[in-house]
């Protein structure tokens, strides 16, 4: 669960974005007068998943930050951006096994969240796994977490 928290986290300042590329882009189609009108509605309903899946990102993103105090929110959010843990205790003036600890009582935390509302790690498989960004975010989470 932990890399589905940290895409989550990762990807939040870019989901306004996604969804506002998926309006134009079925705008876009809404003009297209080629196109049989049946698989011109497939294709707009198709869409409008994605983003209503995009959207449920943001609102479970909204969920887990009202869980969490500041300094929890701080060691998640920069470590879902790439930072250290001997950068993130720096930046709060901690020790870095003292911020090591506390980004894993906050991961525990946010799975239990995220549970509450039903998510496993095979559901965000399957709702998130045909969104290209979002899969190569996990993707890529996998690999530096397997590396470390």
């Amino acid at each position: 669960m932990k890399n589905w928290i940290k895409v989550i986290f990762a990807l939040n300042n870019r989901l306004d974005a996604l969804t506002y590329s998926i309006d134009r882009e079925v705008e876009g189609m809404s003009a297209l007068l080629t196109v049989p009108t049946m698989e011109l509605f497939d294709s707009i309903i198709k869409l409008n998943d994605k983003k209503v899946r995009i959207i449920n990102l943001r609102v479970l993103h909204d969920k887990m930050k009202e869980t969490l105090s500041p300094r929890e929110y701080y060691i998640i959010a920069r470590s879902s951006h790439g930072a250290s843990f001997s950068e993130i205790a720096e930046g709060l003036g901690l020790s870095k096994g003292h911020v090591y600890r506390l980004y894993q009582r906050t991961i525990q935390k946010l799975t239990r969240v995220l549970s509450s509302y039903g998510y496993t790690e095979g559901k965000f498989f399957d709702d998130y796994n045909d969104i290209v960004l979002i899969a190569r975010m996990y993707k890529k989470l996998a690999r530096t977490i397997e590396a470390a």
